[in-house]
């Protein structure tokens, strides 16, 4: 049998850790620590990416292809 993606142990720990660091980063937004906060949240994506990185299957988009712009 397959496994499944959420089968492995290491996406409790990244959501976790990802839910601390953006209470964290609310909490410095709060505090006046704009800079760190911008930190935090600028680097959550390295979460998303451990995440959503576990099939091979890679995101879906449901919007329609766009044609690139010419520039003539």
């Amino acid at each position: 049998m397959a496994k499944k993606p959420s089968d492995d142990p290491s996406i409790g720990f990244v959501g976790n850790q990802f839910s601390e660091e953006m209470v964290e980063a609310k909490r410095q937004l709060k505090v006046g620590n704009r800079s760190y906060a911008r930190f935090l949240i600028r680097n959550a994506s390295n979460y998303c990416i451990s995440c959503h990185t576990q099939t091979d299957r890679g995101p879906h988009f449901l919007a329609k292809p766009v044609a690139p712009i010419s520039r003539s």
